[in-house]
């Protein structure tokens, strides 16, 4: 939790990711809890997403439109409502109890689909996380949390970043409150952000909710 952490999954054997498997769940998925998002062409870091919506797109629409576009479209909450995907959501829960001794309380996750060479913008991520490539590539950057970590980004900040290469079953958790953007490779990227509270991040919220920002 003081600095990026790597490690290797293997979410792909789940079967939960194929193309088939994706267009069934962007059907199934509530169009209401599907975040369909894209960019500005040559954005910088801090200009954020511009949000869209399909209510009338198939899944197997949507998932061609990611392939050939430039959209990220994040299934919130779905491996926590859809049975096959809940199992999963818990045994990775239980693992990284098991391997890293922290206390996992209220465990959520998404499913994110997003379009080849996409560059997401600067965010910070309201609780614990670790994002999860399960196919595709991409560079993840992580900025030091601390006094001078939050947003808007400038470009004196990327003297301190950690850039993260991450391929198909590679993961990175990184610390509470430190800022991230990501860039995909040349492929279609598919990842599952899992978010988490502890005891820790959890009274670190409500001191900062009593005491202010630094």
């Amino acid at each position: 939790r003081r600095e990026v952490l790597r490690f290797g999954h293997a979410l792909a054997g789940t079967g939960l990711f194929s193309d088939e498997s994706l267009v069934q769940l962007l059907d199934l998925h509530p169009r209401d809890r599907t975040r369909i998002l894209t960019r500005r062409p040559d954005g910088s870091p801090r200009d954020g997403w511009i949000a869209g919506a399909a209510d009338k797109a198939t899944g197997a629409q949507l998932l061609k439109a990611i392939g050939t576009g430039a959209l990220s479209v994040s299934l919130d909450g779905v491996m926590s409502s859809d049975p096959a995907c809940r199992l999963v959501l818990d045994q990775l829960a239980a693992d990284l109890h098991d391997t890293t001794g922290l206390i996992v309380m209220g465990a959520n996750a998404s499913i994110v689909i997003s379009s080849p060479r996409l560059t997401a913008p600067l965010t910070i991520a309201p609780r614990e996380a670790a994002g999860l490539t399960v196919r595709g590539g991409q560079v993840l950057y992580v900025y030091p949390a601390g006094p001078q970590a939050g947003l808007p980004w400038s470009p004196a900040r990327e003297d301190a970043v950690t850039p993260v290469v991450l391929q198909a079953g590679q993961a990175a958790f990184w610390p509470s409150q430190s800022p991230t953007r990501s860039v995909n490779g040349d492929d279609l990227h598919v990842s599952v952000v899992f978010t988490f509270e502890t005891p820790q991040s959890k009274l670190a919220q409500v001191l900062r909710r009593a005491l202010g920002p630094p």
